[in-house]
């Protein structure tokens, strides 16, 4: 956990921790906090609290940032607002909203502020960028849901780093369908999502990436369902299968890169990919470098 103190030592926190954001002002005697697990897949929690302030994402943050993210604040106590483009969201007390890291944004908490933060890659939430836009800064609604995701995220942060592999892609898994059920049904003013199959396919292949037969095949027999409605459920967000079952395997590669010492090709296979030289172009295409290249490019970070 970090403590902080000063507007410059919540600057850097926020940056580091969560993304780069400016620090507008702060109260007096200002104090906070934040905390934060890594889950695997890029999905992370963060535990905040601060006094009052008010700090916001420029044009400029957006640059030096990965923008491909969505977050979901749950606020727990305090009251505030968040601003993203036309929107403007009060959180008060038990509540709830998210927005995206590719647009300036504004946060500002004039009674300070107590609760969650997950960031994720878009490309997880089983809806599409049309639909994300729509549910950014809307009032996520229900609060038994909310409570839920409470007792979910503190479990998970606590027990994070006792968890395996497989354990984390089940917790992830887990919050991200529970977060996509508040997004279709808890959003106010808004209109159900599609069906929930979706959400359930993406778990599946979170969880069972590294198997080298998971296709548009092995899907449709799991959920008995046909291939056609396989290509169909995918296509409406604007994705095909076989594009998230290539993410999700380079996601895990790129994190056993990071993490690991197994040589390059160990990685291709365990993350299912059918031979080495398959893998190095799909994951030039995604990363625009090699694996080992993006293994010493993150080298040279940790020892900077």
């Amino acid at each position: 956990m970090i403590e902080i103190r000063s507007a410059e030592e919540w600057a850097a926190a926020i940056t580091t921790e969560i993304v780069p954001l400016g620090v507008r002002r702060i109260a007096s005697g200002f104090h906070a906090s934040v905390d934060r697990r890594d889950l695997g897949d890029d999905v992370r929690i963060t535990r905040a609290s601060a006094t009052a302030s008010a700090i916001r994402r420029t044009a400029r943050d957006i640059t030096s940032s990965d923008d491909g993210f969505a977050i979901f604040q749950l606020n727990i106590a305090g009251a505030g607002r968040v601003s993203q483009g036309d929107r403007d969201c009060r959180l008060d007390g038990l509540s709830a909203t998210v927005y995206t890291t590719d647009r300036p944004a504004g946060f500002e908490f004039s009674n300070g502020n107590d609760g969650y933060l997950v960031q994720m890659p878009r490309e997880l939430l089983p809806v599409s960028d049309s639909e994300l836009r729509r549910f950014v800064l809307r009032p996520l609604m229900g609060e038994p849901l909310l409570r839920v995701c409470v007792a979910l995220l503190e479990s998970a942060r606590e027990e994070v780093s006792r968890l395996d592999w497989d354990g984390q892609a089940v917790v992830t898994g887990t919050l991200l369908d529970l977060l996509a059920s508040l997004l279709r049904s808890g959003a106010e003013g808004s209109a159900p999502s599609h069906s929930a199959l979706l959400g359930r396919m993406q778990h599946h292949i979170d969880r069972h990436c590294s198997d080298p037969g998971l296709d548009v095949s092995a899907l449709a027999g799991h959920f008995s369902v046909s291939t056609r409605l396989v290509h169909s459920t995918f296509a409406s967000i604007g994705a095909t299968p076989a594009e998230r079952i290539r993410s999700a395997r380079l996601r895990r590669a790129r994190q056993l890169i990071e993490q690991t010492d197994l040589l390059l090709s160990t990685i291709a296979a365990e993350c299912g990919f059918g031979d080495f030289s398959t893998f190095v172009r799909a994951f030039k295409r995604a990363h625009h470098v090699t694996p080992s290249a993006w293994r010493r490019q993150h080298l040279a970070l940790r020892s900077a």
